[in-house]
């Protein structure tokens, strides 16, 4: 009896194991953890020193888009022109030789399509950061930098501001109109904006950032228009220390991806760096009104004068450029509606 009841139990046990065996739910296969996915690993250029902003922006857009992604997407620099120089990273972008550029706008202008742009270069160069940002906000709200540079192969994650204000650094004084005219200052890119300094009576010299230094130590030019942080950044004060602040030169560039690299992204990817970017832009921003503080305090330190231009020669500087600048928006084809609302904004920082 005992042996027959155990041979039941166990004849149970059997019956219920087949049972479970047969109905247990399927279980899904596990989803790849990302970090064993394929890496991506995008080139990302520009022409600038490693101490530039432009290094840090994408220093710190390695870091925020591989924690976006669990390491899946890493982002390598090419600074200092190492792969292409500013002039060429737009063309490396179309080509696809390069994934993502920070290009200065000016380089922008060659191209047809994205020469709407330049608006922001033109306008006063836009008389503070604040101004700057304010239209920055405007044209990603309407979408105009997409519509611009999509044209090209080119797709805008956004405008970076990349320099609070400008300098004059000269090896003489520069106290008034007489002192500023007939003088040979350097200007980096042709186009447009030569106009105002040409306006002023100044006689302006094509040299690279990398070049104006020994520029003046070589009597090639008397002083140098540049950004604050370039000023700062190759002391340029050591040779030209009569160093005149302007309003003005707070310029910006777009967050340029090759849409042939952007077209072969996953989606989710895509998303990431869609998502990371507000953050990235006011990063950005902060840190360039920091930055601006400190270089002002270098300059005054630093240098043998450092002062704000003086009014005779902004009065007469925006006398002058005032007509140029409806001027050269007609030239650039910029819509009447884009020029007028930048305008509205442009009059309330002045």
């Amino acid at each position: 009896m005992k042996a027959k009841t155990i041979l039941s139990v166990i004849s149970c046990l059997l019956i219920l194991s087949f049972l479970m065996s047969v109905f247990e739910p399927q279980r899904k296969p596990a989803l790849a953890s990302p970090t064993t996915e394929k890496k991506i690993v995008l080139k990302a250029i520009h022409a600038y020193p490693v101490t530039h902003a432009r290094q840090w922006v994408f220093e710190t857009m390695n870091k925020m888009i591989g924690d976006a992604t669990n390491g899946r997407v890493k982002i390598r620099i090419f600074g200092a022109g190492s792969l292409f120089s500013a002039r060429e990273e737009i063309g490396a972008l179309i080509d696809g030789s390069a994934d993502i550029s920070l290009t200065p706008t000016p380089y922008l202008i060659k191209y047809p399509a994205t020469k709407p742009l330049n608006i922001l270069m033109t306008i006063g160069s836009m008389p503070t950061l604040e101004a700057l940002c304010e239209v920055e906000d405007l044209i990603m709200k309407e979408g105009w930098d997409e519509k611009w540079l999509n044209p090209l192969g080119i797709k805008s994650l956004g405008l970076l501001p990349y320099t609070n204000g400008g300098i004059v650094a000269s090896s003489s004084p520069i106290r008034t109109l007489d002192d500023i005219r007939g003088k040979r200052l350097r200007w980096p890119v042709p186009g447009f904006t030569r106009d105002y300094w040409g306006a002023l009576g100044c006689i302006l010299v094509t040299v690279s950032a990398a070049e104006m230094v020994s520029a003046v130590q070589t009597g090639v030019i008397d002083g140098i228009i540049t950004s604050l942080e370039a000023g700062v950044t190759t002391k340029s004060y050591q040779v030209a220390p009569y160093v005149m602040r302007i309003r003005g030169l707070a310029t910006d560039a777009p967050v340029a991806f090759s849409m042939k690299t952007w077209k072969k992204l996953p989606k989710d990817v895509q998303v990431a760096f869609e998502g990371i970017m507000p953050k990235l832009i006011k990063m950005s921003r902060d840190r360039l009104r920091e930055e601006t503080k400190h270089f002002d305090e270098t300059l005054h330190k630093e240098s043998k004068e450092y002062m704000m231009w003086p009014e005779e020669i902004e009065k007469e500087a925006f006398r002058l450029w005032r007509p140029l600048w409806k001027k050269h928006a007609q030239l650039l084809k910029v819509p009447d509606e884009v020029f007028n609302k930048i305008m509205e904004i442009n009059k309330k920082y002045k």
